[in-house]
């Protein structure tokens, strides 16, 4: 039985592993995209910022010729990513209900073990998953608080440039 636990235990922990894996990797591709769109094309050589290559002048009309789909993109992105954080909220849940059926287990066990030293490493070893556990999740809601911090910044740029776009008509 304690081999098997420790399998478990095993995968359990390759399982985190990788999903820590992915949600980094997201949140770093999440924390590079770009931000405002106000001034996408251009080398800011003067002028007013209003679209177009900036070299000087009055460039009020630009060559932003997609319209606002960058925007569309960034929020399909976000929307997506949200999707994938709530998965891994879910999946951590259902590793910590894993967690405490097994701690169940390991009570219920220890009144039929003759060798109580064999229950407490493995309630030990529980308890430092557990502790694991709880780690990564902290983890997981300091990234997700993040990610929202990086959403309401791109709302306020997108806002900002729905102005500014809105004022160059």
């Amino acid at each position: 039985m304690g081999k098997q636990a420790f399998d478990r235990t095993k995968k359990i922990l390759c399982i985190f592993t990788i999903i820590f894996f992915v949600a980094s990797v997201t949140a770093v591709a999440v924390s590079a995209a770009p931000g405002d769109n106000s001034r996408a094309g251009g080398d800011n050589k003067g002028g007013d910022n209003k679209g177009g290559d900036n070299k000087g002048g009055d460039n009020k009309g630009g060559d932003n010729k997609g319209g606002d789909k960058g925007g569309k993109d960034r929020d399909d992105r976000y929307d997506k990513d949200h999707d994938r954080y709530d998965r891994d909220h879910d999946r951590y849940d259902r590793d910590h209900d894993r967690y405490d059926r097994d701690h169940d287990r390991y009570d219920r066990d220890h009144d039929r073990y003759r060798d109580h030293d064999r229950y407490d490493r493995d309630h030990d070893r529980y308890d430092r998953d557990h502790d694991r556990y709880d780690r990564d999740h902290d983890r997981y809601d300091r990234d997700h608080d993040r990610y929202d911090r990086d959403h309401d910044r791109y709302d306020r740029d997108h806002d900002r440039y729905d102005r500014d776009h809105r004022d160059s008509r």
